[in-house]
């Protein structure tokens, strides 16, 4: 598919019937949205969508196509990720997006290659000097746990990963939110639904990082 194709959503009856034999869409989709994104593979591709009408049917019109070269990778691998609700955000280009579109941060190469590699959970928002901000938990598989808000605010690393810290060192606000652990740590240490849940209940990442801190050296006893 390409810039300018679209994909029918038949709405009747409440049902949602997508015309197209190749598109993935997230889990869950209402398209009530005024943009979606989708992707294929073989070869991979994602694609940013905007909303029309075409007759009875609601009609996508593709807005943007992205492919594995160059910077596109990372909008491709975290759009893929987030329809197949590995990631509760996406990047476009240099903007970071929620399940709404709404454009909740701005990204570098460096974060946009991490989150695009990461398992992104929303946790919650919280207020901040008079604003309020998404915060997700982004998890690396047996290597890096962040939590990101605008930008990355408390890192644990493990020694095998601890070189990723090189390319975010300037992004965050102070080093002593960074905490580098034995491998073994992450080797043990699962995110679960139960963590996830006693998170939300806190009122500051500082928290959250103390907690997440906890129970990450609870698995060494």
């Amino acid at each position: 598919m390409w810039k300018g194709d679209e994909v029918l959503i038949s709405k009747q009856d409440n049902l949602v019937q997508i015309k197209t034999n190749h598109l993935k869409f997230r889990k869950g989709e209402t398209f009530k949205e005024e943009y979606v994104v989708a992707y294929h593979d073989n070869p991979l591709r994602a694609y940013l969508m905007k909303y029309g009408v075409n007759k009875n049917n609601v009609s996508y019109r593709i807005v943007y196509p992205f492919d594995k070269t160059g910077s596109d990778k990372f909008t491709t691998r975290s759009i893929k990720n987030f329809v197949n609700g590995r990631s509760d955000l996406y990047i476009i280009n240099t903007g970071i997006y929620d399940h709404t579109y709404k454009l909740i941060g701005y990204t570098i190469p460096s974060i946009s290659e991490y989150l695009s590699l990461s398992n992104n959970i929303y946790i919650k928002d919280v207020f901040n000097d008079a604003f309020t901000f998404h915060v997700y938990l982004c998890a690396l598989e047996n290597g890096s746990i962040m939590f990101f808000e605008r930008v990355p605010r408390v890192i644990f690393v493990s020694e095998k990963r601890k070189k990723i810290l090189e390319k975010m060192l300037d992004l965050l606000p102070a080093r002593d939110n960074i905490q580098i652990f034995d491998d073994l740590i992450f080797k043990n240490f699962k995110v679960t639904e139960e963590l996830v849940q006693k998170l939300r209940k806190l009122e500051s990442i500082q928290e959250m990082g103390e907690v997440l801190k906890k129970e990450m050296l609870l698995t060494t006893l």
